[in-house]
């Protein structure tokens, strides 16, 4: 088979075409990737960066006469602001459990969440004398979800979403 110069030309300008394509192709997706990876790190975070102080300070146990209930409640729209930024960049059944996981930080199973005056008091001394011990339980509890992630960061190269 005699092929002209002309044809091996064609086919070898094919094969760069196909090969540039494929590359920029890969490139685009591994950048979205990416991208996707390092906001939802970036929002874990700001979860983290929102309960740090409060974490830090039950943990301190340095004063015993605080009252628990209300410093997480002065401290819950702080929270609430990052838990909500953060709750976008999770997947439908990560949000089932941290939503539950949120849910028992703030309220009790037992009390309904129109009853906003009463968040938090189930960490109240007079309730439950290890209500410090259950409120740093409950934060430490939402901070696993704000870990950075613990996945391989091409994962998912060839989902199609």
């Amino acid at each position: 088979m005699n092929i002209s110069p002309y044809s091996l030309a064609l086919i070898a300008g094919g094969f760069a075409i196909v090969g540039t394509m494929t590359g920029s192709w890969l490139n685009h997706r591994l950048s979205i990737i990416r991208s996707q990876y390092d906001i939802k790190q970036l929002a874990g975070m700001r979860v983290r960066e929102a309960f740090a102080s409060e974490l830090a300070t039950l943990q301190l146990d340095s004063d015993p006469a605080l009252n628990v209930s209300s410093f997480l409640k002065d401290a819950f729209i702080k929270h609430k602001i990052a838990v909500n930024e953060f709750m976008l960049f999770l997947t439908n059944k990560e949000l089932t459990v941290f939503n539950k996981v949120w849910h028992e930080y703030y309220s009790s199973p037992e009390i309904p969440d129109t009853h906003e005056g009463l968040f938090f008091e189930k960490y109240s001394k007079i309730i439950d004398p290890k209500g410090k011990e259950k409120a740093i339980k409950n934060i430490e509890a939402l901070l696993r979800f704000a870990a950075p992630p613990k996945l391989k960061l091409y994962h998912n190269l060839f989902k199609r979403k």
